[in-house]
């Protein structure tokens, strides 16, 4: 199945109160939260509390929409507003800002530049 495959189907995440079903759009980030991911959701004032770590995340939902930025976090492409080089840091439609490790940088502007 091809990432324009996956997009359009719902993504499922497995929560404590059981699955929970979001459209790639709704989501704004994942952020690391020990063996956990905390997701950010569009109109959802607390994070959804899911039982994957980043790597089972980006592994399962990997989407030309996703990128992992940094160690702690991985964000849609789609909902960043600004790239501040000189901070290192990602500013998210939301007002989130996070970091990007010096190593993305690269990959970030390539994959950037090809969502818009």
């Amino acid at each position: 199945m091809d990432s324009k495959e996956l997009s359009t189907k719902p993504i499922c995440l497995k929560t404590i109160l059981g699955y929970e079903f979001y459209e790639y759009e709704e989501i704004i980030m994942f952020r690391a939260n020990h063996n956990y991911s905390d997701v950010f959701i569009i109109d959802n004032n607390k994070p959804v509390k899911a039982l994957y770590n980043l790597c089972t995340i980006e592994r399962i939902f990997k989407s030309d929409s996703f990128f992992r930025c940094h160690k702690s976090y991985i964000i849609n492409l789609k909902h960043v507003h600004r790239f501040k080089i000189s901070e290192r840091t990602l500013e998210l439609r939301s007002g989130i800002i996070i970091p990007i490790s010096k190593n993305k940088i690269k990959k970030f502007k390539e994959l950037f530049l090809n969502t818009q």
